[in-house]
């Protein structure tokens, strides 16, 4: 598709374990579809060979992968391979979310409510009927190219320089050194984002944009930070974190260990879950 129809893809999911069990992703596989991910993340050329189709050079594309899974498809897919999609930088590409659940809190809202997912709606169709500027019989995408404001380099500037500082091995952002690397420059991409929905393309992005999109990026670390170290949680401790948190949205000042069993988190259901988690919550006080 993108070697010889347009110039642009994307890998879209609400469903990702069937691209993570996909054909490209087995430990035979995975190391050349990462690094072919990460090219085109790059904007980087290559050529795609071929013995038994026509070869192409694939120049001047653009993809964008967007994923949604479960905690277990996320664990799958950062120790695939021995850890290769970590390994090979391309989960520090991606912003990383894993937003708690708002489940028993979502009281029904009527469409005409959300006005302001309608005129997001509205921008981007507008966005989307623009001339796509193109060149080359029209293979090759020729986007105009974004700069930053002095005031908005400054802002960047200074986010790269403290994310780094935290990287080291005692830092705060020791446990995510390779996503952190990358968090300057997602910041500049998420600025790009903001600033061609609000402005259009082309232009300079100002330091107001820049200061929100590095708010963002810098969530989004915190987000990747919290999402990897849960997928290294052992069993009895991630139970003792799920324990504490259902324990503190009661109303009650005590309860029977034996109601755990009845009317906790289905996982606390079981005796001996329940009763490691406990013994961690005592160890930890």
């Amino acid at each position: 598709m993108l070697g010889f129809v347009w110039p642009s893809s994307s890998i879209w999911s609400d469903e990702a374990g069937l691209v993570i069990g996909s054909h490209g992703m087995n430990d035979d596989n995975l190391m050349g579809f990462i690094g072919l991910l990460n090219r085109l993340w790059d904007g980087q050329d290559f050529n795609r060979d071929r013995l038994t189709v026509k070869s192409a050079q694939i120049r001047g594309r653009r993809l964008t992968v967007s994923l949604m899974m479960q905690p277990v498809v996320l664990t799958r897919l950062l120790g695939a391979g021995d850890g290769v999609s970590r390994g090979m930088g391309w989960i520090a590409r991606n912003l990383l979310a894993w937003p708690g659940s708002i489940i028993g809190s979502r009281p029904y809202r009527d469409a005409a409510e959300m006005l302001a997912l309608d005129a997001f709606r509205c921008r981007v169709r507008e966005l989307l009927e623009l001339e796509l500027r193109v060149e080359e019989m029209g293979m090759v995408l020729a986007p105009p190219s974004l700069s930053l404001s002095p005031s908005a380099f400054r802002v960047w500037r200074t986010l790269h320089d403290e994310v780094e500082a935290e990287l080291s091995r005692l830092g705060e952002f020791g446990s995510v050194p390779d996503i952190g690397e990358k968090i300057a420059e997602n910041a500049a991409r998420i600025a790009g984002d903001f600033h061609v929905v609000t402005q259009g393309p082309g232009g300079s992005i100002d330091q107001a944009t820049m200061e929100g999109a590095a708010a963002v990026a810098i969530w989004h670390l915190n987000e990747a930070r919290r999402i990897v170290g849960a997928t290294k949680m052992p069993q009895d401790v991630a139970d003792a974190d799920l324990l504490l948190g259902w324990l503190l949205r009661r109303p009650e000042d005590t309860i029977e260990t034996r109601e755990i069993l009845r009317l906790a988190p289905a996982p606390l259901r079981l005796k001996g879950r329940r009763n490691a988690a406990i013994n961690v919550l005592l160890e930890k006080h």
